[in-house]
């Protein structure tokens, strides 16, 4: 059974998923590709007359991120959303309807709906008590911020790779390498 999870209308989330590296796996919605076309500059290239979501630079920057791993497979830890998020319904735990009408909004203004809200892990130490599943997207975001709120973590990046540690006793919790400039965890099924 499904139940029903309702957003207070006080809650913001304005996300910004563009410029990075992972706006090839933004979803394509045809409605919104010419509507802020004009006289706009692209997020990705920087041309002007044309949006991220057509941008012809997307496709060749989701194919060189993910030579390995497909992106239903793992997480894209990001600093730069504010909740994590899921497109696929059965990743989650506890899967409650949305009835809200929040959307998150991504770089080029686009709203995205949030269908519904559930929980994961990662692993049995790193909890997920809160991911938006928005069907649109085509990637697993992962919040650095929830991530580092809601373990009492601290994430630490280089080069090459991240390493989370619990910020009390500084114990690894979980190492991951980057992957063509993206920092990705693998999925672990709930």
């Amino acid at each position: 059974m499904v139940a029903s999870h309702s957003l207070s209308s006080s809650t913001v989330f304005g996300i910004g998923l563009l410029p990075t590296p992972h706006v090839g796996f933004l979803g394509n919605s045809s409605r919104s590709n010419h509507r802020f076309s004009h006289g706009q500059e692209c997020q990705i290239c920087g041309k002007r007359g044309h949006t991220a979501a057509n941008c012809n630079h997307r496709h060749l920057s989701a194919m060189t991120a993910h030579t390995f791993y497909s992106p239903k497979q793992v997480w894209i830890v990001d600093s730069g959303v504010s909740h994590h998020m899921v497109s696929d319904v059965s990743r989650l735990n506890n899967a409650t309807h949305c009835d809200s009408i929040k959307q998150v909004t991504v770089g080029n203004g686009e709203g995205l709906a949030i269908n519904h809200i559930g929980h994961a892990a990662i692993s049995s130490c790193l909890k997920l008590p809160i991911i938006f599943h928005v069907p649109q997207l085509k990637a697993n975001l992962l919040s650095v911020h929830q991530l580092c709120k809601n373990n009492i973590c601290l994430i630490t990046f280089d080069a090459s790779s991240f390493c989370i540690q619990d910020r009390l006793t500084n114990q690894v919790l979980l190492r991951g390498k980057n992957n063509n400039g993206l920092y990705l965890i693998l999925y672990v099924s709930p």
